[in-house]
């Protein structure tokens, strides 16, 4: 996991190597329950990851809140998904339609 660097940087480390960094719309934004505040975090994470398509190799953390209740935590988190890859577009030589 790469963390606390912004994505642009990431972006400009990433076209630098050869490779492309791919913004993908849809975020996935799930919540997560525990009796601390880095385990519910830590749930939210999981499951808002979970809800990135398997087709996407990336994400983006895009927030996190927690909130305290007596007793528990709850974390909201969510996430953007993103592709890193050679080719520039999505639609890779393997997944285009054959004509």
């Amino acid at each position: 996991m790469v963390q606390e660097i912004a994505a642009p940087v990431f972006d400009s480390v990433i076209r630098q190597s050869g490779w492309h960094f791919m913004w993908i719309n849809g975020a996935s934004a799930r919540r997560g329950f525990g009796t601390t505040r880095e385990n519910a975090t830590s749930r939210a994470l999981g499951h808002a990851l979970h809800g990135v398509r398997p087709r996407f190799n990336a994400a983006e953390l895009d927030s996190v809140q927690v909130t305290k209740y007596p007793g528990f935590y709850v974390a909201n988190v969510s996430v953007q998904p993103r592709q890193i890859q050679h080719h520039t577009s999505l639609d890779t030589p393997a997944e285009s339609p054959r004509r």
